[in-house]
């Protein structure tokens, strides 16, 4: 996800881990991508991870927009085989919202997005 939201998101940062606090404006805007803690399951072949997105930037439109063409790029990604996965599906599972950040002049916004992929073993 991190791969393929970077190629199509010039723009933004994406990342797995936000930037040191003193760098973080230098970045923005961000997307932070991680695994939701518990989100994996196997079943018959097919695997179903849950992710956090986080999206970041001092302009509340900026940070919403990011957020949406992120979600766009995203749901784009379903039915490809890419980086040698062949990816199923992926959707929204939760948000996005608005969450408080420890800076008050930083917006965030947060949403889980599901990912099913397919292997032969």
């Amino acid at each position: 996800m991190v791969a393929w939201l970077a190629e199509r998101l010039p723009e933004v940062r994406v990342c797995t881990k936000l930037p040191a606090a003193e760098r973080l404006r230098e970045e923005l805007p961000v997307v932070r991508v991680r695994r939701a803690p518990g989100g994996q399951s196997t079943h018959a072949g097919e695997t179903t991870v849950l992710f956090e997105l986080d999206a970041l930037d001092t302009d509340p439109e900026v940070v919403w927009a990011t957020t949406r063409a992120a979600t766009e790029e995203l749901v784009a990604l379903s039915t490809r085989f890419y980086q040698n996965v062949l990816v199923d599906d992926v959707r929204l599972h939760s948000g996005p919202g608005q969450a408080t950040h420890p800076d008050p002049e930083l917006y965030r916004t947060f949403q889980i997005v599901r990912l099913a992929s397919r292997s032969d073993g």
